[in-house]
Parts: C-alpha cells; sequence; structure tokens
C-alpha cells in the first residue's frame, strides 16, 4: 500500500484526542514560516500591503536555517514558506537548497514572479519532489482576478504559470502544484468553473477559503464590501451545492471536507456557531509570524529567536493559547487550521472507511485491526486519565 490507512488513523486520532486533552500531540504536522511582508502585489482583500513592511523584522537566512534545523532534528517533516510573496526574497534558492533532504518544503505564491528564467530554477526541485507550490487564482478571468489581486496582467502570468506546471507534472508525476481561491462575493459566478479549470490542469489539488476579514489579525471579524451580502445568499447557495457535487466527484482532489463547504453557508450568515467548527491552530500546525512569535487567533506562546521549535510547543505558554483557542466564540473555516474530517470520531472513521475503499479486502482488514488497536489504547489513555 502506498500509505497505511491506520498510520492515517492513527495520526488523526492523536489530533482529535490531543484537543480533547488539551495534551499537545508529540509535535505538529507543519509549521508555517512567514518569512516576508514584501508582496508584489496589493490584493483588494489581503491586510499585509497595508500593515507596511519593516525589513528588521525579517528573518535572515540563517534563522530560517535555524528553523529547518529544528524541524529536522524533532521530525517535522512539512514546512510551508508563506507571506507576502516568498519568492521576493533574494535567498529563496539558498532556502530550498538547505531544506533538501531535511524537510518538505511548499510555498505559497501568487506565481507572477515565476517566468521563464525563474522556472528553469524551480523545475528541479519541483521534478525531485522537494519543493511544492501553491497558487492563488481567484477568477477564471482576467477582469474579476486582476480586480482581486490589484494588478493588471496578473491573471495572464499566473494561468500561463499553471500551464507550464500542467506540461511539467505530464512528463514527471512527482510534480505537485496545487491550487487556493478565497470565496468572496466578486467571484462567486466564478468558482465552480475555476474548479473545473484547475482540475483540467491535473494539479495535485484545489481548496476553497473563506474570505478573512483581516488575514493578519485572524480574530478579528468585520463585515468588507466582500462579504457575500444577504440578497446574494441563494447565488452562494446554489454555488456551494455545486462545489459539493464536485467534492463528492473528486474526494481527494478537493482539500475542503464536504461538511465544511456546507458551513459556508452558515459562515457568511454569520451564523456559525462555535460548536460547529474544531480549530486545530497549535495542535497540528505551528504558525510563526515574521517577528518570531509563534502565534493563533489573539495569542501567542514563544518566539524562535530566543527559542528552539519542540520548547514552544511544549512550554506553558502554549498550553494556554491552546485552551484560548478551543474556547473560541468566533470560528473560522481557515483550512489549515479547522478540518472536519477531525470534528469527531465519527467522522474520523468515516475517512477511514472511504479511503480503504481503494484497496484489496485483505489489506482493508489487515488496516482495520490496526486501527481498532489504535482506538483500544487511546480507550485505555482516556480510561487511566480518569481514574487518576
Amino acid at each position: 500500500m502506498k500509505k497505511s490507512l491506520s498510520e492515517t488513523f492513527l495520526k488523526d486520532c492523536e489530533m482529535y484526542f490531543s484537543r480533547e486533552m488539551n495534551i499537545p500531540p508529540a509535535k505538529p504536522a507543519m509549521i508555517i514560516l512567514d518569512i516576508t511582508h514584501r508582496c508584489n502585489l496589493k490584493c483588494a482583500m489581503c491586510d499585509i500591503s497595508k500593515d507596511g513592511f519593516d525589513p528588521k523584522k525579517e528573518f535572515t537566512s540563517k534563522e530560517v536555517f535555524k528553523v529547518i534545523d529544528d524541524m529536522s532534528d524533532w521530525g517535522v517533516k512539512e514546512l510551508v514558506l508563506s507571506g507576502g510573496e516568498a519568492l521576493l526574497r533574494s535567498d529563496i534558492f539558498e532556502i530550498l537548497n538547505y531544506a533538501r533532504g531535511k524537510v518538505n518544503t511548499g510555498i505559497l505564491t501568487n506565481g507572477i514572479l515565476i517566468d521563464d528564467s525563474v522556472f528553469k530554477k524551480i523545475e528541479p526541485y519541483l521534478s525531485e519532489g522537494s519543493l511544492s507550490l501553491t497558487i492563488s487564482l481567484d477568477g477564471i478571468n482576467a477582469k474579476t482576478h486582476d480586480f482581486i489581486r490589484g494588478k493588471a496582467g496578473a491573471f495572464e502570468k499566473t494561468t500561463a504559470l499553471l500551464k507550464k506546471l500542467s506540461d511539467l507534472k505530464k512528463k514527471n508525476p512527482r510534480v505537485n502544484f496545487n491550487v487556493i481561491s478565497i470565496i468572496l462575493n466578486a467571484n462567486l459566478e466564478e468558482l465552480e468553473r475555476i474548479f473545473k479549470f484547475v482540475k483540467s490542469l491535473s494539479a495535485n489539488t484545489m481548496q476553497f477559503q473563506p474570505l478573512l476579514p483581516n488575514n493578519l489579525r485572524l480574530e478579528k471579524r468585520y463585515l468588507t464590501s466582500f462579504w457575500v451580502p444577504e440578497s446574494r445568499y441563494a447565488v452562494l447557495d446554489r454555488v456551494m451545492d455545486r462545489i459539493i457535487a464536485g467534492k463528492r466527484q473528486y474526494p481527494d482532489f478537493l482539500v475542503n471536507s464536504e461538511r465544511d463547504l456546507h458551513l459556508v453557508k452558515k459562515y457568511f450568515r454569520r451564523e456559525l456557531r462555535p460548536d460547529e467548527v474544531k480549530c486545530y491552530a497549535i495542535f497540528k500546525t505551528m504558525l510563526i509570524s515574521m517577528d518570531g512569535k509563534a502565534t493563533a487567533c489573539n495569542t501567542s506562546y514563544g518566539n524562535v529567536r530566543k527559542q528552539n521549535l519542540k520548547e514552544m510547543w511544549k512550554s506553558p505558554e502554549a498550553a494556554n493559547s491552546r485552551r484560548i483557542i478551543k474556547n473560541c466564540a468566533n470560528p473560522c473555516l481557515l483550512p489549515c487550521f479547522t478540518d472536519s474530517r477531525l470534528y469527531s470520531l465519527k467522522g474520523i472513521t468515516a475517512e477511514f472507511i472511504r479511503s480503504s475503499k481503494k484497496f484489496s479486502l485483505a489489506e482493508r482488514k489487515n488496516e482495520m485491526m490496526k486501527a481498532m488497536k489504535t482506538l483500544d489504547s487511546y480507550r485505555a489513555e482516556l480510561e487511566n486519565k480518569h481514574a487518576l
């Protein structure tokens, strides 16, 4: 089997029970490192360009290398470089070289800077599988995408890159590229076509992210002109139903869970209840902001410039931050933090059963026995904890 079902099940159970007991997992699934707030676009819904850029706060190459070394020593394999636009860093290829063989690196990018010359430099990393790209695409035509991204010609450059990546993937299946689209009032009618376009390119995954009114301070929620208004709820519902149909057709391609896609309707109506969403920030992810702080909504728990990753993860400050996250009264649906697959044991089991259908009966039986042992071990742990 390419990937053990019971292994995935074990990790999902660990994450679920860790949150229930407020005990951190041994390590996060990924580190998201905000390596710059410089950007070559002025996206209408993004606060980074409004926040100003202080070059003194930006990580040095050595500081990024230290994070990579800490991850490698700790056994955390997934690093996501975020921004701003990460490719504006002059040392980006030094970082990619340093990460080779230590961690798997992903870059969130608008794709504008990857012209022919940059593509030639980045191609070896993609071809060997040490780098994945996640590209932002918010419209199916230049008018919409360029308006949202604040730059004429952005759509042309981004889609040209996506087509190059598609061609490269046809030659080398190891190439990993993904697309993310923000759900907002300006692009509602185009979301389904974006989905179909990205699927036609044979991208690895697609995901939708409901608008965050403030993407620097996630705890702040307010209405903006990009929020879906009441007059457009019927359109929102129609579009989300079509996206849900796409999820059912291509369950592994669309990252969002079907449950979360349904909840998008409630999110924009401002009816999403805290008990309907479980945030796994500081459980499955560690987000490090450009000032070095490990952060989540309205809370922080250490600074990577002063401590190593493991110390921060297991610190009393992190435990307090987890309590704050668990009691969030204003939930979002940010895919890197929330995951309906982990909402309940029923959801985890349903995903296990769905995934098992790809394998033979003998393999399914073997993996099922391992999964049952995993549940037994957690039940015993919970009973012991209760007895104490």
